[in-house]
């Protein structure tokens, strides 16, 4: 999409689509429902152009980490992702591309990928370019018990959708709608239970609509079996190159970064340069770092202390803030993250004024003098960590409260790390999977994350364990009994609580779990050491006659082969196999830095 398009001429363009469309869904309305007189066809028509209208001026206009002050046109610094299906990469510049695929798309990428952007993109492109009428509903703010179709008329409700409930599922009838849901992994814990049946309930219902679904990588997808799954691409350099020159930032360091972008820096920081938002970040911090670190913990530490020093790019050089909080940047740190790891465990990711201010409160009590007014106006007008979207306040992005989170649980004593750590991960099992908090706390101090986290977890599964034979100690201390399907059945009930789904090319590995276990942990563990799938062994014929047989852990104790196959061939014997030399490899490596310490004290 050019940036050439104004504003105004992309939206008069809309309109006429607009124009269409409505008369299109009232005969389709008309011609099946027998109850509808002319003046539906004004209201519906009305309706929709009132809802579209609010609903483009909300999601064409956006603020970003650069942008923190006022929203811009998304297409005036807007760079295309494309997303992987299987092994083709789909240009993503016109929605027909997906379309023209599925229904159901369900599109995934860790954070910082631009996927909300890219839905915005598709909101637009639709409304723009074709005869379908885009639906975009924010899932953060989902309560887990309405059915979907509730909350999507309840969000066009609020975006001037003046008819009852009954016209918008007359129109959803048409099959003239394509239903944009963002950011499924934004929803909290407790609420996620159940969203698939609800979401199979809408589309069997509407099954002519197309649907969107977007988030991070999420578990739960495991059952999402009508939904084409792509996954974001990182930005090559052609394309991190062409965001950074549409950008509206100082021109000099702008065109070095440029040159050095082109150069060496993408080579050397692909992981950073491919992904949008820290593209962003590393050239807002460009002119005050020579280098750009390897670790994500330094590099978020770094956008902080130039968020904290300096002002908005179009400032003057070296024009310090004024902080209404009047705390030093050490304290002001400690305090943010304070109130990062709060919101983190409330699960927290937008709040009202009230809301906002709790928390606020909560995180700088022991400072005496502390002002929750200020330091809220400090991190929103002042860092710029937080921005007021409407009424709601929210992080200029969800990894800066992952960071802080992390910098919080560094902080603390090795007693209460451990605790800390232990109740996050029980709390929320679903956390670690998609989030950075404990990647960055183990990047920050290895060594302490080893003996707080992990050490203790294996300990206890030690203390259980008399066999010499620790892979097999290892996989009876999991594994209550286990079938082997080429079936895509979804967990339901009590299953899935003490139940582990993995799938390996068209074979499921549906394993069931002592209720003795922490699952929680299990999950933990498994993402942090989860192998690679390797194999090249058509499994569904490799363990062809054990398919949709339920395999207790005796009958895989006395068939010697089947145990060796599921060990070396699949991913969770992998992991098995890692896990059960893993406490040695952690005690050895504490002996060895005491032993090189000890010797220091010898001379």
């Amino acid at each position: 999409m050019s940036s050439v398009i104004t504003e105004e001429i992309f939206f008069e363009n809309a309109r006429k689509m607009i124009e269409n469309k409505s008369e299109k869904i009232f005969a389709f309305c008309k011609e099946k429902f027998s109850d509808l007189i002319n003046k539906s066809k004004i209201d519906l028509k009305t309706a929709f152009i009132d809802y579209l209208t609010n609903s483009y001026d909300k999601h064409s206009r956006i603020k970003t980490i650069l942008y923190k002050n006022q929203p811009r046109f998304l297409y005036d610094f807007f760079e295309c992702n494309d997303l992987l299906l299987d092994n083709d990469i789909i240009d993503c510049s016109s929605v027909i591309s997906l379309i023209d695929i599925s229904h159901f798309n369900l599109i995934v990428g860790n954070g910082g990928m631009g996927k909300s952007t890219l839905m915005k993109h598709f909101f637009l492109d639709c409304l723009n370019n074709n005869e379908l009428i885009p639906i975009f509903v924010e899932l953060r703010g989902y309560n887990g018990k309405d059915d979907l179709v509730g909350y999507c008329y309840d969000v066009i409700a609020s975006m001037g959708f003046e008819l009852s409930i009954d016209y918008f599922q007359y129109a959803l009838e048409s099959g003239y709608f394509l239903i944009i849901l963002d950011g499924f992994d934004e929803i909290i814990q407790e609420n996620k239970k159940g969203f698939l049946q609800k979401v199979e309930s809408f589309t069997d219902k509407y099954p002519d609509n197309y649907y969107f679904v977007s988030s991070r990588p999420c578990e739960e997808f495991i059952g999402w079996t009508r939904f084409y799954k792509y996954k974001t691409c990182r930005f090559t350099k052609e394309k991190a190159i062409n965001l950074i020159k549409k950008l509206d930032y100082d021109e000099t360091i702008k065109n070095k970064f440029l040159a050095q972008l082109n150069d060496e820096l993408y080579d050397r920081h692909t992981s950073f340069a491919s992904n949008p938002l820290l593209l962003n970040i590393m050239l807002l911090t460009f002119e005050n770092y020579a280098e750009i670190p390897q670790k994500l913990h330094i590099f978020y530490n770094q956008a902080f202390e130039t968020l904290y020093a300096i002002h908005d790019a179009t400032k003057p050089k070296g024009f310090k803030r004024d902080l209404l909080s009047n705390l030093p940047s050490d304290i002001f740190k400690q305090v943010f993250s304070n109130f990062c790891f709060i919101s983190y465990i409330r699960g927290k990711i937008e709040f009202t004024h009230e809301e906002i201010l709790d928390v606020i409160s909560k995180a700088g009590n022991k400072i005496e003098g502390f002002n929750s007014e200020h330091f809220l106006e400090d991190i929103k007008s002042g860092v710029s960590l937080v921005f007021l979207d409407g009424i709601t306040y929210r992080f200029i992005h969800r990894s800066f409260q992952e960071y802080f989170t992390a910098y919080y649980l560094r902080n603390l004593d090795d007693d209460l790390q451990k605790k800390t750590s232990q109740m996050m991960i029980e709390k929320n099992r679903f956390s670690y999977e998609h989030d950075s908090v404990f990647s960055m706390l183990q990047d920050m101090n290895k060594k302490r994350f080893d003996k707080n986290i992990l050490l203790p977890y294996l300990e206890n599964i030690e203390n259980t364990i008399t066999s010499k034979e620790r892979v097999r100690a290892y996989f009876s201390y999991f594994v209550e009994s286990m079938i082997i399907t080429s079936e895509n059945n979804q967990f339901i009930g009590d299953e899935f609580n003490y139940s582990f789904g993995i799938f390996e090319r068209n074979v499921q590995f549906r394993i069931k779990l002592k209720k003795s276990i922490s699952r929680s942990y299990l999950f933990f563990m498994f993402h942090r050491f989860r192998p690679d799938n390797t194999s090249s062994l058509n499994l569904e014929r490799h363990f062809s006659k054990y398919l949709n047989v339920e395999i207790d852990n005796n009958m895989i104790y006395r068939d010697t082969s089947l145990f060796n196959k599921i060990i070396s061939e699949t991913i969770f014997g992998k992991f098995i196999k890692r896990l059960s030399g893993l406490y040695d490899e952690l005690k050895s490596n504490q002996k060895t830095d005491y032993e090189e310490i000890e010797k220091l004290f010898e001379y």
